[in-house]
């Protein structure tokens, strides 16, 4: 059974790295990677005792509920909350904030990274000179260069997921 638990942890992580690539190339995670990263845990939940997927299941609850506020206020995107929603069915309230804690740092980390690269001149520079690295219009450095401050949290999602299940 370990190794199948296993195997879907580095199914989901895929999948996570996959949506963490649109998310710096779009700035948007779509519903079919929240959906899939919900599915994988499906196996896990139903084959657990009640008192266990009762914690999984109220872990997902709380995330969803706090993450629909952050995105009513617009605090989040909805692609950050859908995919935290469905990545805490991974973790029992125990668990959940070591996961909570390494994504904000890492969110923070991206938020700096943000800020230098808007005020060291370098985007401009960059887009005309790769703009295959700088990446579509729509993206996260071609918003960086219009202005915005955002930040692509579906790379801090995944890497506290990553270190997380790990």
């Amino acid at each position: 059974m370990e190794i199948f638990i296993l195997s879907l942890k580095i199914f989901a992580l895929v999948l996570l790295l996959v949506a963490a690539f649109e998310d710096i190339r779009h700035l948007r995670i779509r519903n079919e990677f929240c959906a899939a990263v919900a599915v994988l845990f499906l196996p896990i939940l139903f084959t657990s005792e009640w008192d266990v997927a009762k914690l999984h299941l109220i872990s997902a609850l709380i995330v969803f509920v706090v993450t629909a506020i952050f995105f009513f206020f617009r605090m989040f995107g909805g692609g950050d909350a859908k995919i935290l929603a469905a990545l805490a069915l991974w973790f029992t309230p125990a668990q959940l904030p070591g996961f909570l804690i390494v994504m904000t740092l890492a969110g923070g980390v991206l938020g700096v990274i943000a800020i230098v690269l808007k005020k060291s001149g370098v985007l401009p520079k960059l887009e005309a000179s790769a703009p295959k690295i700088f990446g579509p219009s729509d993206g996260w450095l071609a918003s960086l260069s219009r202005g915005e401050t955002v930040v692509p949290y579906g790379v801090a999602i995944t890497l506290a997921a990553a270190l997380t299940f790990f």
